[in-house]
């Protein structure tokens, strides 16, 4: 695995950045399909998949699901002709998990190719390394194991008065919902957030410091 700001990629998978898909060979043209977790920032929280039925066959560019997240709505499309195999029962259940990276229980659907050729539509890692790293800088892309259902701009605003915001902004979500702040980093901003989590109960899971730019992810704190 490697790792750009947070996000996993599997060195040893083949890419579709047109679809932004991660594809790993099994056998007999056979292959898992799943979605990159930079989606994540890009798309926000996948909250519904619609997906095409084991055994139908898809056209190549054609869709294979249909999602809808915090920011994206559209269609997944294949990267070549194939046939639905099977699908992730667990993806359907819960959508966020696919962005959790390339693991054994992120993948959406195993497909089959139909046709010979279908790996020229496909890249390795160290062909696609740079593209991705690019867009990660350029987007200012930030993963987490955890998948954010908000996301909170909060560039330009002293500490103390962005806890208090956060306070407020949290109290108008639902328990057990995580939001990621993006603010100024500050010296001490860390221990800062560590003693506001203690005294409201809300749940520091990740903290982390990108090119000045301080990333919290938070949890609100549940009653029960």
């Amino acid at each position: 695995m490697e790792e750009f700001r947070g996000c996993l990629f599997s060195e040893s998978d083949l890419y579709f950045l047109e679809e932004m898909l991660w594809l790993r060979p099994k056998a007999n043209k056979t292959l898992l399909l799943g979605v990159l977790p930079i989606t994540q920032t890009l798309w926000g929280k996948i909250t519904s998949i619609k997906a095409k039925k084991p055994g139908e066959e898809v056209a190549a560019n054609r869709a294979i699901c249909f999602i809808e997240s915090r920011r994206f709505t559209g269609n997944v499309r294949a990267p070549f002709e194939l046939r639905i195999e099977r699908i992730n029962s667990r993806i359907v259940a819960e959508p966020w998990k696919m962005q959790e990276g390339p693991g054994e229980s992120a993948w959406l659907c195993e497909v089959t190719a139909l046709k010979e050729g279908y790996m020229s539509r496909l890249r390795s890692w160290s062909e696609v390394r740079d593209d991705v790293r690019r867009m990660i800088e350029e987007r200012g892309i930030v993963c987490f194991k955890h998948v954010p259902d908000y996301v909170h701009a909060a560039v330009g605003i002293d500490c103390s008065q962005l806890l208090m915001v956060l306070s407020d902004r949290l109290e108008g979500m639902p328990e057990g919902s995580v939001i990621h702040i993006v603010a100024d980093y500050n010296v001490g901003a860390e221990k800062d957030l560590e003693r506001w989590s203690q005294v409201t109960g809300n749940e520091v899971l990740d903290f982390r410091v990108e090119k000045r730019l301080a990333h919290a992810l938070i949890r609100r704190k549940t009653s029960g």
